[in-house]
């Protein structure tokens, strides 16, 4: 928001400045709520369209396109919370083991099998993500796991 109201300032500001809008003093409220309302939208479409989203009711996880969507295990969407919670998306093995086992049972997950299991869901998301894309999940040198997409968790 600004006072110079001069064409080329105007232009100046989309040019060098990257406005998306150039608004001028004074303004009237409901032009600046519109405006706001407006940018809001485009955002909230933008933040929803570039990420995937785990749906912890039917536990699905939906990618960016509406053909990405995959059925997962309840240790699969285990692993997947833990990652996403995790700090830098990166979590150990042994922790990784605790959080996917059968807490019923009191039975740890093996280091094997914890690799089975994201083999599977990296196969997953081999299937649905085009074939020049990042790693869903990548190892990490003597640590463990690090998810490597952006995932919304959706209630």
């Amino acid at each position: 928001m600004t006072a110079k109201v001069a064409l080329h300032d105007r232009l100046a500001g989309y040019s060098q400045g990257g406005a998306d809008v150039y608004l001028t003093k004074p303004i009237w409220p409901d032009e600046l709520v519109l405006v706001l309302r407006n940018l809001g939208r485009r955002l909230k479409l933008h933040e929803t369209d570039d990420g995937w989203s785990l749906s912890l009711r039917d536990r699905t996880l939906s990618g960016p396109e509406p053909w990405q969507k995959l059925r997962l295990t309840s240790r699969e969407k285990a692993l997947l919370m833990a990652l996403i919670q995790a700090n830098q998306n990166t979590l150990d093995s042994v922790a990784l083991c605790d959080l996917c086992s059968d807490a019923e049972s009191d039975e740890i997950m093996s280091k094997h099998a914890l690799e089975e299991l994201v083999a599977r869901l990296r196969k997953k998301f081999k299937a649905a993500q085009p074939e020049d894309a990042e790693p869903a999940i990548k190892s990490v040198w003597k640590i463990g796991y690090q998810l490597c997409l952006k995932i919304n968790l959706v209630h």
